[in-house]
């Protein structure tokens, strides 16, 4: 979903330079804009080809690249930490900090593993009550008091029927 949006992006960036071949560039940028790191020079390789080839300007070349560059930054630090952190109930501020701390730790290795590590390290934390504070604040929805004390009394309604 993320890629046919950042196409679509593409798209209307490319109708408005009014580039030739504006469909398949754009799904080709949205795509390869994905890749980790290098995903926004990959992604501006083929339409500033074609921009050169199309047109006698510097210039237009210059927002292509700028603009695969912004959109490239746009989507790896706030649209995907947050469409990646709802799904495993981890927050876009914690991810996107996974993402640069598993990337600095391991390189592309870790920014792969970056989502799925904090995802262990928050159900870890919430697993010890002593820590459920700790998971909460990287918690997309965190555990409120009123699930807790809902636990807790039927710790003790086992307790008091001894089931």
């Amino acid at each position: 979903m993320v890629g046919l949006a950042t196409s679509g992006g593409f798209f209307l960036l490319f109708s408005v330079l009014g580039l030739d071949n504006r469909v398949a560039l754009s799904i080709f940028s949205g795509f390869v804009n994905l890749v980790p790191i290098v995903g926004a020079l990959l992604g501006a390789v083929l339409p500033l080809a074609q921009c050169v080839l199309q047109f006698d300007t510097f210039g237009l070349s210059l927002v292509v690249i700028g603009s695969s560059i912004f959109l490239h930054f746009f989507v790896a630090n706030f649209v995907m930490p947050k469409v990646v952190g709802s799904r495993i109930n981890v927050n876009a501020s914690s991810a996107t900090i996974g993402l640069i701390f598993w990337g600095w730790m391991w390189g592309a290795i870790g920014l792969l593993l970056a989502i799925p590590l904090t995802a262990l390290i928050r159900i870890f934390l919430a697993s010890m009550p002593s820590s459920r504070k700790w998971s909460n604040l990287i918690s997309e929805s965190p555990m409120g008091a009123v699930t807790r004390i809902s636990i807790s009394n039927r710790r003790r309604n086992r307790k008091k029927t001894g089931a």
